[in-house]
């Protein structure tokens, strides 16, 4: 396996979900949004194919909506090796993933935690293939929990639309 140099911060997630991808068969599809053409390139240059990890490269705004519909899982394996992801990032995906109604499996950072936790998602050991593919193969197992976790993350997204983001910013300022 090839390595991605350390200037490529947001490749990390993705070396992340490709190392977890090895623990699943063929059944099991990990399908990767995201990234400009030359990070891509630069992965599958370094990167051997798997026939269950499919980077897709980046897609509209508009797409996403669609490819969530289809997914069983959101992943967001956010790495603990980087301050900025570790305390103060909240990635907007986060939140396209709470109102998608799918399920996810996050990694457990402080700056994750300031949203999710176990009541509206599963959250596993941030830098492990293996938990982050425990979580996984958890989630697809138990479809009450499953169920139980994306209806809570649908509630909770409510509190961080950006009319009550307005409305806290209006306040503070004050």
């Amino acid at each position: 396996m090839g390595t991605i140099k350390n200037s490529i911060k947001w490749l990390k997630p993705i070396e992340l979900s490709f190392e977890a991808s090895k623990r699943f068969d063929d059944s099991y599809i990990f399908l990767i949004l995201g990234g400009k053409p030359h990070y891509v390139d630069n992965f599958r240059a370094a990167y051997p194919d798997r026939t269950n990890f499919m980077l897709m490269g980046h897609k509209s705004h508009f797409e996403i909506p669609l490819y969530l519909k289809c997914a069983d899982v959101a992943v967001l394996p956010n790495s603990s090796k980087s301050e900025i992801s570790r305390v103060s990032t909240s990635p907007m995906k986060l939140f396209e993933y709470m109102a998608s109604g799918v399920p996810i499996v996050a990694s457990d950072l402080l700056s994750i935690r300031e949203i999710l936790s176990e009541k509206n998602s599963v959250i596993v050991k941030p830098d492990s293939p293996e938990d982050l593919a425990r979580g996984i193969l958890g989630i697809l197992k138990d479809t009450e929990k499953s169920k139980k976790i994306a209806l809570q993350a649908r509630i909770d997204v409510k509190k961080y639309t950006w009319d009550k983001r307005v409305v806290e910013i209006s306040k503070f300022i004050e």
